[in-house]
């Protein structure tokens, strides 16, 4: 028989008992309480998700996490590089441009950039200088090539066809030339000796505009090389055109402009001042 702790007194068995079977519930009791919360906590934390769906995110993800990287560093790369070649370059400059002029050797790189920039302007001019002075040689063969004669700093062509004056100036310019203004007795010697070779008249360019003899090409009228009586014999007929004169006798060589009808049919002679070939 078992005492009672309080009195010292044995406790009756049933009360003993009572007692284990109420520990034993509550023990039970505290085990359900734990399984709740633990259910609750197994609710609350989500599963691990293995499916294969969710390996391709990973595995794309750090793919463009990679890509991300190796592009940070390609563009890295390339700006240490291209200031290298950059500073390379500069070097390479100043050896060449010191070479040529010691005077260079204490500027700055700003400064001897500002040297090489103008150093290649001026050899791009000269470059262009000379394909316009080689276009230029082209182009003076070509005429010769194509019948034109070279005298005293002037290319002359000899038209094989006659034509009238405007007919004739027009062809001219389809040549880039004026019909030929006659500035020195040399040049009338010249033509008159052409003229009579030809027995055919030959136009030259000048012309009456408003009363006022001038060149076509627009060269001032201040030489001339008129028969006696010419420009202002008397007559029916217009003459505001010049010619020179294939008949013009010999007395009279050497002044053989005639004052004509631009009408008429004649020998034309373009021609082209060499200066205009001149590269400046």
């Amino acid at each position: 028989m078992k005492k009672d702790p309080e009195k010292g007194h044995p406790a009756p068995e049933g009360k003993e008992e009572g007692k284990a079977e109420k520990h034993k519930e509550d023990k039970g009791e505290e085990k359900e309480e734990e399984k709740i919360v633990e259910d609750e906590a197994a609710e609350t934390v989500p599963e691990k998700d293995y499916s294969p769906k969710c390996a391709i995110k990973v595995t794309v993800l750090s793919l463009v996490m990679l890509l991300i990287s190796g592009g940070l560093f390609a563009k890295y790369y390339l700006h240490v590089k291209n200031f290298g070649d950059n500073v390379m370059a500069v070097r390479k400059i100043r050896e060449f441009m010191v070479s040529r002029n010691k005077s260079l050797e204490g500027f700055n790189d700003s400064a001897l950039l500002f040297e090489t920039e103008m150093l290649v302007e001026k050899v791009a001019a000269s470059n262009e200088k000379a394909f316009q002075l080689k276009t230029t040689v082209d182009d003076i063969l070509q005429k010769v090539g194509q019948g034109w004669e070279y005298y005293e700093g002037r290319l002359y062509y000899f038209g094989p066809i006659a034509k009238n004056f405007y007919e004739s100036q027009k062809e001219c310019e389809e040549e880039n030339a004026d019909l030929v203004s006659v500035l020195s007795s040399e040049a009338e010697k010249y033509l008159e000796d052409k003229s009579k070779m030809t027995s055919v008249s030959l136009w030259i360019g000048l012309w009456k505009v408003n009363g006022t003899w001038k060149w076509i090409d627009g060269t001032d009228y201040s030489v001339s090389f008129w028969r006696p009586g010419q420009p202002d014999d008397p007559g029916t007929t217009p003459k505001d055109c010049a010619e020179i004169q294939a008949s013009c006798p010999h007395k009279d060589s050497g002044k053989c402009w005639n004052g004509v009808s631009c009408d008429k049919e004649n020998m034309l002679v373009c021609t082209i001042d060499m200066a205009s070939f001149v590269v400046y």
